[in-house]
């Protein structure tokens, strides 16, 4: 299985359940890598909270969908809304046949990741 192969080069530190890889890129971005039935395997990060439902909420996520539209030719991420509702997660779907592969598309990931976080940074 690639996850359990990545999750050793990663050492001994990075939380792994045998199909969940828990791990931290740059002391910054939290990541969820899921092995999936298909061989692919799913990265993913909880992009925001959401506000409760009502106008702010509305307008977070008119913005995000906006954005998420405009970003899906050149990036391979979407996003999701959790089943409790509370949370926007960004992922992508990946495949992965090698550990350098996966390392790979981590890497894009993040930087993906990064372009997020500063675009719904709500400061």
């Amino acid at each position: 299985m690639i996850l359990a192969e990545y999750a050793a080069t990663l050492g001994g530190d990075t939380p792994f359940s045998g199909t969940r890889l828990m791990m931290t890129v740059d002391d910054v971005y939290h990541l969820q890598l899921l092995a999936r039935q298909d061989g692919r395997v799913l990265l993913r990060t909880r992009l925001l909270r959401l506000p409760e439902p009502g106008p702010a909420r509305n307008e977070v996520l008119r913005q995000c969908g906006e954005l998420a539209c405009g970003r899906m030719i050149t990036a391979p991420v979407s996003c999701a809304i959790d089943k409790t509702e509370r949370n926007l997660w960004l992922q992508q779907l990946c495949e992965a046949g090698t550990t350098q592969m996966l390392d790979e598309h981590v890497g894009s990931f993040v930087n993906e990741l990064a372009f997020w976080r500063s675009a719904v940074r709500s400061d």
